[in-house]
């Protein structure tokens, strides 16, 4: 006689995040057609081919809730506008 648990059937849950929908969009675009095309071709002893680094890190800003900045511990990311730049006078 099997017990009311062992017939039971398991709950199988799987988080569906936004990278479909993106890929979705990306590949009538053919990105990666259009990066070979600017971009060098893959050097021996880089790991990983620029197209697909660029595809990376485009998928990964889509998908980012926050700037990359953030993610990342460190130090803070320096603001250009903070510099004392000396400014040029116009030339009349």
């Amino acid at each position: 006689m099997q017990k009311a648990s062992d017939s039971a059937p398991a709950l199988a849950s799987f988080s569906l995040d936004a990278l479909p929908v993106i890929n979705h969009f990306l590949e009538p675009l053919d990105l990666s057609t259009v990066l070979e095309a600017y971009l060098p071709p893959p050097h021996p002893r880089r790991r990983v081919p620029p197209v697909q680094a660029i595809g990376l890190l485009l998928r990964n800003l889509l998908l980012s809730r926050e700037p990359s900045t953030e993610s990342v511990p460190g130090p803070p990311a320096l603001s250009l506008l903070s510099w004392d730049f000396p400014q040029k006078e116009a030339a009349c």
